[in-house]
């Protein structure tokens, strides 16, 4: 899934995603609002990097902002903002390299 950063949309509220989330998945503690950072956004789906503030264990959250609710799956990640934005502009990885890897490793 491919976020282009210049369509970047203007009516999410980075505090709504916050108060979503609520606390880090390790240290429970609660996020601060300038832990999170837009990444990017295409229509309702936001990717966001969240920084715990305590233990400064990074997460990836993929939000679906919708008209019946909010949606997201956070993931804790060893990636900075920097390399996420950067990672996420590859192509996806396709079958026939999964194929092709697990041939040269057998």
């Amino acid at each position: 899934m491919s976020f282009p950063l210049s369509s970047m949309h203007s009516g999410f509220d980075l505090r709504a995603g916050v108060d979503f989330f609520g606390v880090c998945p390790l240290c429970k503690t609660s996020y601060e609002p300038l832990s999170v950072r837009l990444l990017a956004a295409q229509e309702e789906r936001h990717l966001l990097h969240i920084v715990c503030q305590k233990c400064r264990v990074a997460s990836l959250a993929l939000v679906l902002v919708q008209n019946t609710g909010i949606k997201a799956v956070e993931v804790v990640t060893d990636l900075n903002s920097t390399d996420a934005v950067r990672l996420g502009q590859q192509a996806p990885i396709s079958a026939d390299e999964v194929l092709a890897l697990h041939q040269a490793l057998a």
